[in-house]
C-alpha cells in the first residue's frame, strides 16, 4: 500500500507542491520480526538500536526505532562495506528491509 502526500516548498501562496510516496509499514510483532530476521541469518543488535520521534518526513511526526541489523553468526553489520556477506541471504534481507514494520504503534526502521 502506498500513501501519497503533498509537501509544500516555500512559505507563500505560490509554493510548489511535490507528491511524495511513502510505503506503509507492515503491522507485526517484535517476536515475529526477530523470527523473520533469524530465518534470513540476521538479528537486531539492541545495544546499537534506539528509539526516537521522526519529524523530518512529510506528514505528522511519529515514534520510530532505528534498528542495527547484524549477521547472526558473525555479529558484523549487514551494511559493512567489505566484511558483510553479499549472498542470497543478503539479497533476501534487502527485499525484507524494503518495508518498515509497525510494532505497538512504533515504526521499526530496518
Amino acid at each position: 500500500m502506498t500513501l501519497t502526500v503533498r509537501r509544500l516548498h516555500g512559505a507563500d501562496s505560490g509554493a510548489l507542491a511535490e507528491l511524495v510516496e511513502l510505503d506503509a509499514p507492515i503491522k507485526t510483532t517484535k517476536k515475529r520480526l526477530v523470527e523473520d530476521l533469524a530465518a534470513l541469518g540476521y538479528r537486531i543488535d539492541e545495544s546499537l538500536s534506539f528509539n526516537y520521534v521522526n519529524g523530518h518526513n512529510p506528514g505528522p511526526a511519529y515514534p520510530a526505532r532505528s534498528n542495527y541489523i547484524v549477521e547472526a553468526d558473525t555479529g558484523i553489520s549487514f551494511a559493512h562495506f567489505s566484511l558483510a556477506r553479499r549472498d542470497d541471504r543478503f539479497r533476501a534481507l534487502q527485499e525484507f528491509r524494503y518495508h518498515d514494520r509497525l510494532i505497538g504503534g512504533r515504526r521499526y526502521e530496518l
